[in-house]
């Protein structure tokens, strides 16, 4: 509650017109240190000249908290704070959670589990989304899988053993 109550504090002695510093403000006066003490970090000059200055402000923490190590997973994250979906990458030779080893686990983009889809394909090579937020599986295999959110398979096709570059569909 009271740093809520100094977050006010702060909005209110620094309103939003006074977050950009004027261009002949020196790197190391006193405005700009109070900006950086209060988490405002300069980001570079707008086209006037002028600084321009952002500050991160953590909404939530993940809910998956440290059970997820996601340097061992093939992560694809949808934009605009959409869903995220995590499976085991096989070519990571490290212990991956069992809930990865056969299975693409979607999450909210705050780390609550949406759906899991059980995979008895080939490798996953690629995860991806569509702007309509429909997963995109590529396998090794060259067939690629189209999923909703919560798992169910909408498309699937196999390209053709034409060109790497340009091989076509086989619905």
């Amino acid at each position: 509650i009271f740093s809520l109550f100094l977050l006010f504090l702060v909005n209110l002695v620094y309103p939003l017109s006074a977050r950009v510093l004027s261009p002949n403000l020196s790197v190391g006066c006193h405005h700009e240190m109070a900006f950086n003490r209060l988490g405002w970090f300069q980001l570079g000059n707008a086209s006037s000249g002028e600084p321009v200055f952002y500050r991160r402000v953590p909404l939530y923490d993940m809910c998956w908290g440290n059970d997820v190590d996601l340097s061992s997973c093939i992560v694809a994250a949808a934009p605009f704070g959409g869903p995220i979906a995590i499976t085991a990458d096989p070519t990571v030779p490290v212990r991956v959670e069992a809930s990865f080893r056969r299975a693409i686990v979607v999450f909210s983009c705050s780390g609550n589990v949406l759906s899991t889809i059980e995979w008895k394909q080939g490798r996953v090579i690629h995860l991806g989304w569509t702007q309509s937020e429909e997963l995109v599986v590529v396998c090794s295999d060259r067939t690629c899988l189209v999923y909703s959110v919560m798992g169910k398979l909408h498309i699937s096709f196999r390209f053709d053993e034409g060109s790497p570059e340009g091989g076509r569909a086989a619905m």
